[in-house]
Order: C-alpha cells, then sequence, then structure tokens
C-alpha cells in the first residue's frame, strides 16, 4: 500500500469519525438558512439584519460586544458565501481533525478565524465583517504546517 494512503488509513483507524468538521459546517449552514429565511430577500442579506445578528463592526466589537469577533464567524452575506467557506473546510477539515485531533483543531479553527477577524477590524473598521474565511484559511495553515514539519507534528498515538 502506498505510504500516503497507508497514513490516511492509520488516521481513520485512530479517529474515525471526526466530530468537529460535521458540526461546525452543519451549524453554519444552519445559521445562515435562518438567517436567509428571516431575511426573506432571497439568499443574499444586507448589512443591517447581519449586525443584528451578531456580525464584527470595529465600533462595536472593540468596544465592549467581543462575543462579535466570534459569532461572525458563523454568519455569511450570501449563498455563494456560505457555500465556498463550508466546501473548502469539507475538503481539509476531516483530515486536519484526524491529525491534530478534534479539540486541537476546533482550537485553531477559532483562533484563526478570531485572528483573522480581528486583523480585518484593523484593516477595514468601517466595513461589517462576517464569514468563516480566516478559521477555514487557518485549517489550511495547519495542513501545511503538519506537512512542512512532518511526522513530529503528528501525536505520537496517532503515528504508531
Amino acid at each position: 500500500m502506498p505510504e500516503p494512503f497507508a497514513f490516511e488509513m492509520r488516521l481513520r483507524e485512530l479517529h474515525p469519525r471526526p466530530l468537529m468538521t460535521p458540526v461546525l459546517v452543519a451549524v453554519t449552514a444552519a445559521v445562515f438558512l435562518l438567517l436567509a429565511l428571516a431575511a426573506r430577500q432571497g439568499l443574499k442579506v444586507d448589512s443591517a439584519r447581519l449586525l443584528g445578528w451578531g456580525a464584527s463592526y470595529a465600533p462595536r466589537t472593540l468596544r465592549g460586544e467581543g462575543w462579535r469577533a466570534l459569532s461572525s464567524l458563523l454568519l455569511h452575506a450570501g449563498l455563494a458565501h456560505v457555500a465556498v467557506n463550508l466546501c473548502f473546510l469539507l475538503l481539509v477539515g476531516r483530515s486536519v481533525e484526524r491529525l491534530l485531533g478534534s479539540f486541537a483543531f476546533l482550537g485553531v479553527y477559532l483562533l484563526a478565524g478570531v485572528g483573522g477577524g480581528l486583523l480585518s477590524l484593523g484593516w477595514f473598521p468601517t466595513a461589517v465583517q462576517v464569514g468563516a474565511s480566516g478559521a477555514v484559511f487557518g485549517v489550511y495553515g495547519a495542513l501545511l504546517g503538519c506537512y512542512l514539519r512532518g511526522w513530529r507534528t503528528v501525536p505520537r498515538q496517532r503515528r504508531q
């Protein structure tokens, strides 16, 4: 059996059902559907409604409403926005979750998402910020980091 395939099979044996990836996808999709139904504007959502649902906006997020940095990860402005984020998360999320474990994967996802959102607030302080792109890029970054560092980044119980 080729080494990469054998490694993937071993990861599947050790962590057969990654939990966080499907939960993140399901919750994000459900929030988008609820938001789109509440907006009654088709599958595109305006900034005012997004703000009401917890979008990040520098004057609010940085002045006492820090929870918006987290809640904005679940909000998306349109169908294409949410579809692209969730498709790319599904492409590698389960593999990265198997490599890191569910809780470390969730930590990477949240840290990258909140960090990316705060960086975006600093760069565009007057824009309403939504989406999980920073979190998804963080997952890809974790995969790249594992690849570049090799076996040392894979927990011992996942290597044996």
